[in-house]
């Protein structure tokens, strides 16, 4: 499986073993990237393009929200970020949208974080807290950082992983998480219940 990498990494890192490349770059700009240019709905059509051309199933992590319901976020996305505002998920794009799969975070000692975003909108929790993870500006730097998006990025593996035995839908990938998923294990899930 091939990773494409389209914003917020200026050097493919050692850490991704090759499977890595730089997908496009949007705009004027070279290709590197120290601030996230691009937009979203180019690089979404994009994967969609790479998905028509090659004939693979394509995996999307957008870690991105707005507080208000924007509609062009609801469509074409998949794995999403809960969001980190310690708020009900249903209030955030693309959180929302029932047919993403919504990603929340939980700590080391699998207790929902303080500030994961909550709610009828979250599918699934994953790790989000202290997570070592690669930085810009090297090849080789890491650095730790906290919050749903990091979550995501865990979720996204699986369904890539999951995409590799053939096209699934969805809702199929939402059934197989359920499956994997490790059940009735989470503490602290007050906010998420009420």
């Amino acid at each position: 499986m091939t990773e494409y990498l389209t914003s917020m990494l200026s050097y493919i890192k050692t850490d991704f073993g090759g499977r890595a490349r730089w997908g496009t770059t949007f705009g004027a700009y070279p290709d590197k990237d120290d601030n996230g240019h691009g937009t979203i709905v180019y690089g979404l059509e994009w994967v969609q393009h790479q998905t028509r051309i090659t004939g693979r199933s394509s995996v999307v992590n957008l870690s991105i929200g707005a507080r208000k319901l924007y509609e062009p976020l609801d469509t074409a996305v998949i794995n999403v970020a809960a969001g980190n505002e310690a708020m009900d998920a249903k209030y955030y794009s693309p959180a929302r949208v029932s047919e993403a799969i919504t990603v929340a975070a939980l700590n080391i000692t699998d207790q929902q974080t303080w500030w994961s975003n909550y709610g009828p909108a979250v599918d699934i929790f994953a790790g989000g807290e202290n997570i070592v993870s690669t930085q810009t500006n090297s090849t080789t730097a890491t650095t730790i950082n906290s919050g749903t998006s990091l979550s995501t990025a865990y979720v996204t593996g699986l369904v890539a992983m999951f995409l590799t035995t053939g096209p699934l839908t969805p809702a199929d990938l939402k059934k197989a998480l359920n499956q994997f998923a490790l059940h009735n294990i989470l503490l602290n899930l007050k906010k998420y219940l009420s």
